[in-house]
């Protein structure tokens, strides 16, 4: 420590400490507890020196002697020349090295792996480009066989392949990839996917770049030959969010499209109070004003996917069971080690490893079933990738440990497979009713 005083103690011969001591002498060091000079080298890098100086034994344990302290021989000029402060400033110069050394090392490891983090991204787009380009087109990514020795490996790997011959990015994604790490496996496609469609179902759904409100309109028609159509018919950009508002843009939305909205017999929303309101809502001002016929019909499967919803959260076994769930299927999703542990069990237990752990959402309305369905065809490849995870230690092992007491509780099991028989048809009636 270094401190500037006002003023230091006075000794017996009414001399002190002076701060400018410090200056051209980075080693000198002072402790106000003791009122005694150090040698910060010498105390922290200094070896055991057989000496007869008695002035650098003394700025090893605290030196005192302020009448000698600038004394040529003697005092600091003395000690700076002693073997003892050569030796330990030597010490100190290599060790500021070395830490300069390492430091650098550091940062050179930190470059590189933000570069790599920054490739990996631009692969990854790549990849991700090339399964919008087929979901656009509205064509199958896979092939029958996607084998290297096939002359068709599917749509996917088949551009790819086309773009690896101009791009060296895809040509790395394609040759220079490790084996765990390509990001063209079925479960990776399938993943991206479903991230690419929710996030199109919430621009869709929500506000859009601009920051508006929009609702979206469906109409739904009998033709003359008595078939029933349902068609999309556009946006509608909202300023106001308040039932009058809404039923206004609604009507002048249909009176652009010539639509004879008198002839309306019904109308279909969800529940919110705002469109569903009995008084003030949206449906009852479309009644009153523009389509007397119109009766109002609240979305059945919105309205199935309320009551379930409702039941799985009321039943606290059941609400515990599906949070249970959503971990299994992040343990194993989100981790290409756990997911490699997940598709051997399946391998050696000889179950169909195209079949993947599923996600379930409060929106999709049959993603519940599904996801059930599929922890129970999966359930044996769950507990053996738990086990052999926990056996194997590290990190994964502690959540692996948890999950595998909380999947073997009969509560757990009693539960997949009451509601596996009980949401298998509530299924067929939410796809008939979608």
């Amino acid at each position: 420590m270094r401190p500037v005083l006002s003023s230091y103690p006075v000794n017996h011969e009414n001399r002190s400490f002076q701060s400018q001591w410090y200056q051209n002498r980075p080693w000198l060091e002072y402790s106000i507890k003791n009122d005694s000079a150090y040698c910060y080298c010498c105390r922290h890098f200094g070896e055991s020196v057989q000496t007869k100086c008695f002035q650098s034994d003394a700025f090893t344990t605290g030196f005192n002697a302020w009448r000698r302290a600038l004394e040529k021989d003697r005092g600091f000029d003395k000690h700076v020349k002693s073997i003892l402060h050569i030796t330990a400033a030597k010490n100190y110069d290599g060790y500021k090295n070395r830490l300069q050394s390492n430091t650098s090392v550091i940062n050179l490891l930190d470059k590189s792996r933000t570069e790599l983090i920054k490739q990996n991204r631009a692969k990854l787009m790549k990849i991700c480009s090339t399964i919008l380009l087929c979901a656009r087109q509205m064509i199958a990514l896979r092939g029958h066989v996607e084998n290297e020795e096939s002359r068709n490996r599917g749509n996917f790997i088949e551009i790819l392949q086309w773009a690896s011959s101009t791009d060296s990015l895809v040509n790395s994604i394609l040759n220079d990839s490790n084996s765990n790490s390509t990001y063209l496996s079925p479960t990776i496609q399938n993943e991206i996917l479903n991230i690419l469609a929710d996030q199109i179902r919430r621009k869709i759904s929500g506000e859009d770049i601009t920051g508006k409100e929009q609702m979206s309109v469906v109409l739904r028609y009998v033709d003359a030959e008595n078939e029933i159509h349902e068609h999309f018919m556009g946006f509608i950009k909202l300023d106001q969010l308040d039932a009058k508002a809404l039923s206004d843009k609604l009507f002048e939305f249909l009176q652009k499209c010539e639509i004879p909205i008198e002839n309306c017999i019904a109308q279909c929303y969800d529940g919110a109070s705002v469109m569903s309101g009995s008084q003030a809502g949206v449906q009852t001002l479309m009644r009153q004003n523009y389509m007397p016929r119109g009766i109002y019909i609240h979305c059945f499967a919105h309205r199935l996917n309320l009551v379930i919803g409702d039941v799985c959260k009321v039943v606290s076994y059941i609400d515990e069971f599906m949070a249970i769930l959503s971990k299994i299927h992040e343990y194993f999703t989100w981790s290409s080690v756990t997911n490699e542990y997940f598709r051997h069990a399946q391998w050696s237990l000889q179950l169909d490893t195209s079949s993947s752990l599923k996600l379930w959402a409060q929106t999709r309305w049959d993603s519940r079933w599904i996801s059930i369905d599929a922890l129970k065809n999966n359930y044996s490849a769950i507990i053996t990738a738990l086990s052999d995870l926990i056996d194997n230690g590290g990190h994964r092992a502690i959540d692996a440990r948890g999950l595998l007491a909380a999947t073997q509780e009969p509560l757990f099991l009693v539960s997949m497979f009451i509601l596996h028989i009980l949401l298998g048809p509530i299924k067929i009636l939410s796809d008939q009713l979608k």
